[in-house]
């Protein structure tokens, strides 16, 4: 493949030289340069208006259904969904059958990605077939690269289970990733309970649940010690709870991009696919998200993608799925939500990378480099059918959204997204 130059693009990145400058990057098989003096005879020229890049994205946490749950979705059709949305890199969550609780399945899921393309990482699970009863191998896991340990959107209701695993992750230097609940106070939840679930006749999440497993899951991080992730966080007092706690030992937070866009009101109408975990909360709790993530308090901002098969969302709103397909529009959301395409390209070129363990990128010359390519002015329409996901369940069909990816840089191949 000839080499790719590309004009006068603005550089989102503070740790790089160039940043807030406009550079022309050459990419090749030989890596970035920057503002080369000799091009190769055989190049492709990119000069597009208002082109702007940064670090190479990572999203932590999406869903591949494989083994198993094919139909949702598998790791070639995530690893395009992922390219489509602008990321090099995407944590995947243990949501197959059989759950990824040992090396051997660790491995095998990692050689169904293809060798082009998103980088694909493995987030094992922390208990056996995600059960919450039996602790899964995580020293295995841990020889394979694993570094982060998750039971996916459930909570762990087993406090035993999340100290001993606390314990065990910590001589392997591992991450917990827990979404906090009790599955007690929230039992048959749809919706955020509050108004919206009353007129709508639904069972609701209370506030209190994701409270008191929050206070729950920080009590045993302070008594044991190790480090943990709350992976997606949905309310302005798990934010202030969160936020008085990270000084004082490893924890880390996630906000939802969803939950900054919409509210729930949005689940009004019975939209299947509003139906998300953790569910869209009141305007109070999105704003305290929306500061969170300017305020850059927030450690990760995840497109949290939970795709699924027609059969598990075509139904009545009680019975559907939890879950909404967004990864290939992450980037538009966020930036819609928030208003600066460039603070969601910070967050997901240098936060989440960080937060998930992986190499620094920095836009600059180098062999390894990889990079993210954006428009952040760019507007479109939500499509109605997603290009690379298997599944099409997303909350904002047909909506204006702000801000494109347009292409990675990713294993010294230039990919359009």
């Amino acid at each position: 493949m000839s080499a790719t130059y590309v004009k006068s693009v603005f550089v989102n990145d503070p740790k790089s030289p160039f940043h807030k400058k406009k550079v022309n990057l050459l990419l090749s098989k030989a890596g970035v340069s920057v503002n080369p003096k000799v091009l190769p005879k055989r190049h492709t020229v990119i000069d597009v208006k208002g082109l702007c890049v940064s670090p190479g994205w990572v999203d932590i946490g999406a869903a591949v259904g494989e083994p198993g749950n094919e139909q949702r979705e598998t790791v070639s059709s995530l690893q395009k969904a992922a390219q489509k949305g602008g990321f090099t890199d995407v944590l995947v969550l243990p949501e197959g059958d059989p759950a990824i609780e040992t090396r051997s399945a660790v491995e095998g899921l990692l050689a169904r990605a293809n060798d082009i393309g998103t980088h694909v990482h493995v987030i094992g699970a922390i208990s056996k077939g995600k059960k919450g009863v039996e602790l899964a191998e995580l020293g295995d896991m841990s020889r394979s690269g694993v570094m982060m340990f998750s039971d996916g959107l459930e909570p762990i209701e087993d406090a035993k289970l999340l100290q001993v695993s606390l314990d065990y992750a910590k001589p392997l230097n591992g991450t917990l990733v827990v979404q906090p609940g009790d599955r007690r106070l929230s039992l048959h939840g749809q919706v955020h309970e509050g108004v919206t679930s009353t007129v709508m006749g639904l069972p609701g999440f209370p506030a209190l649940s994701e409270e008191v497993g929050l206070a729950r899951d920080l009590s045993l991080l302070k008594n044991r010690g190790g480090r943990l992730h709350i992976q997606a966080v949905s309310l302005a007092s798990s934010i202030k709870t969160c936020d008085s706690l990270k000084k004082k030992a490893s924890l880390t937070y996630g906000v939802p991009i969803l939950n900054l866009l919409l509210t729930e009101e949005a689940t009004q109408n019975y939209d299947v696919n509003t139906k998300v975990l953790p569910p869209l909360r009141p305007e109070k709790d999105r704003k305290a998200l929306m500061k969170a993530v300017i305020d850059r308090r927030a450690d990760a901002l995840v497109s949290n993608h939970q795709p699924h098969e027609a059969e598990a969302k075509k139904v009545e709103f009680p019975y559907a799925s939890f879950g909404a397909a967004t990864i290939e529009i992450a980037f538009g959301m966020a930036t819609s939500a928030l208003g600066d395409a460039h603070v969601v390209a910070e967050y997901f070129g240098i936060k989440n990378r960080g937060l998930a363990g992986l190499p620094e990128m920095i836009v600059q010359d180098g062999e390894d480099v990889e990079l993210s390519f954006y428009l952040p002015d760019a507007k479109f329409d939500a499509p109605t059918s997603c290009s690379f996901s298997m599944g099409c369940n997303a909350a904002v069909q047909g909506k204006s959204l702000t801000g494109q990816p347009f292409a990675i840089f990713c294993r010294r191949t230039w990919s359009k997204s």
